[in-house]
């Protein structure tokens, strides 16, 4: 007798749409299986603007941050890895560390 196969073919996974977050941690066969809770990523009037003014991708995650939206949920919204996402994050910015040693080294003379 032959085996069936334990795999699901790709047109039985569930459609997700771009403005659904999956809340972390998750692993992708937890979503295709329905275990994964899914809520939407919403923007109100005033972030979608300041969010559609962002030219780059770290100032996009950054505000997003900024604004609450956890680590996964930028991830999903910008179209990133989480790993990107957090390296962004824990990167102070370079005009923050220039900053920082112009007035070290005022201190010093």
């Amino acid at each position: 007798m032959a085996r069936k196969s334990t795999a699901k073919k790709a047109d039985q996974q569930p459609a997700i749409d771009e403005a659904v977050v999956v809340i972390a941690p998750t692993f992708p066969s937890d979503i295709k299986e329905g275990k994964a809770k899914i809520v939407p990523l919403v923007l109100n009037d005033e972030q979608a603007t300041m969010y559609a003014d962002l030219t780059t991708t770290s100032a996009k995650i950054r505000y997003l941050h900024a604004e609450g939206f956890s680590r996964g949920q930028i991830a999903l919204k910008t179209n990133k890895r989480y790993q990107h996402v957090r390296n962004v994050l824990i990167t102070p910015l370079k005009r923050q560390l220039n900053a920082n040693a112009n007035a070290n080294s005022k201190h010093a003379e």
